[in-house]
């Protein structure tokens, strides 16, 4: 467990392509690797926006040198 403040930050948008909306999510988290972090970061986002919006898409992306995620 983690102790000492924030973790990070995630960060969505609303987009669309061709009329259809979808979600653009991303997260920026201090270094903490191998603590499932992120992962439990991002899933908590997707049940939040699936939940609380009409759209039924997601897109992420990741920075190709951020080899844990």
């Amino acid at each position: 467990m983690f102790s000492g403040g924030a973790l990070g930050i995630v960060a969505w948008r609303r987009t669309s392509a061709r009329r259809t909306p979808y979600w653009n999510v991303g997260a920026q988290l201090r270094p903490s690797r191998g603590r499932g972090i992120g992962t439990a970061a991002q899933c908590l986002l997707v049940d939040y926006l699936f939940a609380h919006s009409p759209v039924v898409r997601l897109e992420a992306d990741t920075e190709t040198g951020n080899v844990p995620e």
